[in-house]
């Protein structure tokens, strides 16, 4: 120790197996010297630093424990499972920056399988936040990948920054993909994607943003031909909420329908036989103002398009200090049909009285609807008046081991039209009306952990007094039985003695630490798809995994989809191979990545219905 004039201890000296401990800082050295009056800290000859922010292994190291100010050289570190080594690194409270050194998710001490070589690195800690400037990727030795003057990732997210991936295609040949992600600044969480597609027919470029905090949503992709146009093909996805103003869209043009699923076949197992779709919204705090335009994208199954609509709208309105409560709905809508405009002036009107009893409620309804067609060709002025009561109540059972509530609901109403359905042109529910005295019920069952399955099953229908038959028929449910479960929505015509099954999924899954298998049923009558789709996951403990799904077609009886993907994980990455086979295409797909950030998704056909 030495000692100042005052007699007080000016520095400490610390050799051989030191441990200091300094709030959640523990640091080990061989030699130390302790300055008490500057609070500062000066090692070498081996440092070993542990914190909350990870672990450092350094030549040398000199730290303010009061500032949290310090810096420490040639070292080895590894933080959020994150590794690398750097010349000298400095730290200022939670934010660090390191000198010509690397970052990888390897944790080999010597010579990583990858690593991201930078002149600097800027972490900040609080962010999750990383930038690197004058980037290398580098593979193995010293293999050269990519340069970058500035990147940046996101740890917390954990969003892949860099995969590289080979595609080939029957029909268009071979393709090598890069797919980068950074995040732009420390200040927020703005997430930058590019995508760059570099093939033997075509090349592509996307780009697309995101961010929680500010409720914003971009992404697209453009893909040109070498032997089209300036532009043969892309999408563009755009949804931003602000506060009650809110934009979306989703929209893609293609050459043909061939072109969408030979260089777009992720987005058409999403997109086809669905709508392009642009809206939108003010919300005035009681009513909404919205414009929106649904254009076919160049699918003729896609029959009625709205070019455009505008629609004022007023939800659950309570007007009065008594439970009476008022809708309102107005739309103007262009729509386009079989190569003709119609436009259509909607006005709807719904007025609702609430009175709880002790085991039930009762709603008095009464709804009027105007629709005026002003085509000079078509016009029609039609009207549809609703007036019904509906009751409803709970039930509840409450057993050893769980319970279940059942809601029923009836609501018997009387509807008169001006012009039946067979007059009018059909647009969309407006026009499917018909006068005369129904029952609409409804029948909700909440299961929890009764017999140890729990989950929801509803019932609805629509049964016509007059006629004395149901006409439409509904169902959704979601059961879970141990590592078993089933769920599904289904939908019924019942008219003219006829059923007629309009739409359907149901699945049955189940699942366990290493395998993973589900089968279900897939229906769209307006879209013309019915079909059976199955897919089985299995992993085993050397690392290696595989997928097997398909698609079988009812009407024609055969596969149309094939997909086998196979993927292992290599120490710090995966290599992921898969094939994929229709009637007309098939194709093969393999990229790598670093294990942190790979996920593991299977995408299904009919995810969209979910």
């Amino acid at each position: 120790m030495i000692f100042d004039e005052k007699d007080e201890i000016e520095k400490i000296y610390i050799m051989g197996n030191a441990v200091i401990i300094y709030k959640d800082i523990i640091l080990k050295t061989n030699k130390a010297v302790f300055d008490r009056k500057e609070n500062l800290i000066e090692c070498e000859d081996g440092v070993e630093i542990f914190s909350e922010f990870g672990s450092f292994y350094a030549e040398k190291a000199r730290y303010n424990l009061i500032e949290e100010k310090g810096v420490i050289f040639n070292s080895k570190f590894n933080f959020n499972s994150i590794y690398g080594r750097s010349e000298k690194i400095e730290r200022e409270g939670g934010f660090f920056k390191f000198e010509n050194g690397y970052v990888t998710t390897c944790d080999r001490e010597e010579k990583p399988h990858y690593r991201l070589k930078a002149g600097k690195i800027e972490y900040w800690q609080k962010k999750d936040y990383l930038r690197l400037k004058k980037v290398r990727i580098v593979f193995g030795e010293d293999f050269n990948i990519f340069y970058l003057p500035v990147f940046s990732f996101d740890l917390k997210t954990k969003k892949p920054f860099f995969t590289p991936s080979l595609e080939y295609k029957t029909r268009t040949g071979p393709s090598l993909i890069f797919n980068f992600t950074n995040r732009i600044s420390e200040k927020n969480d703005y997430l930058f994607t590019e995508k760059v597609s570099i093939g033997e027919k075509g090349s592509g470029i996307g780009l697309g943003f995101s961010s929680q905090e500010k409720n914003i949503d971009f992404n697209s992709f453009f893909i040109k031909k070498y032997d089209g146009g300036i532009l043969s093909g892309g999408y563009l996805e755009f949804n931003r909420n602000f506060g009650d103003f809110h934009i979306l869209v989703d929209w893609r043009w293609m050459d043909n329908n061939e072109f969408f699923i030979d260089y777009f076949k992720d987005q058409y197992m999403e997109k086809s036989k669905v709508f392009n779709y642009f809206s939108i919204t003010k919300n005035f705090g009681k009513s909404i103002l919205g414009l929106t335009i649904r254009e076919n994208a160049k699918e003729d199954i896609l029959k009625v398009e709205q070019i455009p609509e505008i629609r004022y709208f007023v939800p659950y309105f309570n007007f009065s200090e008594k439970p009476v409560f008022l809708i309102y709905d107005f739309r103007f809508t262009n729509f386009y049909k079989e190569s003709e405009f119609y436009p259509r002036i909607l006005n709807k009107l719904d007025i609702e009285y609430k009175k709880d009893f002790s085991y039930l409620t009762m709603k008095p309804i009464i709804s009027f609807s105007s629709l005026n067609y002003p085509d000079c060709d078509l016009y029609k002025f039609n009207y549809i008046l609703e007036q019904g009561i509906n009751f409803s109540t709970n039930f509840y059972s409450k057993f050893f081991d769980g319970n279940i509530t059942f809601i029923p609901s009836f609501y018997i109403f009387n509807r008169k039209t001006k012009y039946s359905p067979e007059q009018l042109i059909k647009f969309d529910e407006f026009e499917e009306k018909n006068s005369g005295n129904f029952l609409y019920s409804s029948f909700l069952w909440n299961i929890n952990q009764y017999k140890d399955l729990i989950g929801n099953f509803q019932v609805e229908n629509e049964f016509n007094l007059d006629k004395n038959k149901f006409e439409k028929f509904f169902n959704k449910y979601e059961l879970v039985k141990g590592r078993f479960k089933i769920e599904g929505e289904n939908e019924w015509d019942l008219k003219d003695g006829d059923i007629v099954y309009n739409f359907g999924v149901n699945t049955i899954s189940y699942e366990t630490q290493t395998d993973k298998f589900s089968i279900g049923t897939r229906m769209d009558k307006e879209s013309d798809i019915s079909g059976l789709e199955t897919w089985w996951q299995k992993s085993f403990e050397n690392g290696w995994n595989y997928r097997i799904g398909f698609f079988y077609d009812f009407d024609s009886k055969e596969i149309l989809t094939q997909t086998y993907e196979i993927w292992k994980k290599i120490h710090c990455l995966t290599l992921s191979f898969r094939f994929t086979k229709d009637r007309e295409n098939k194709s093969f797909y393999v990229f790598i990545i670093p294990t942190l950030f790979f996920e593991n998704n299977w995408q299904r056909r009919f995810e969209k219905w979910k």
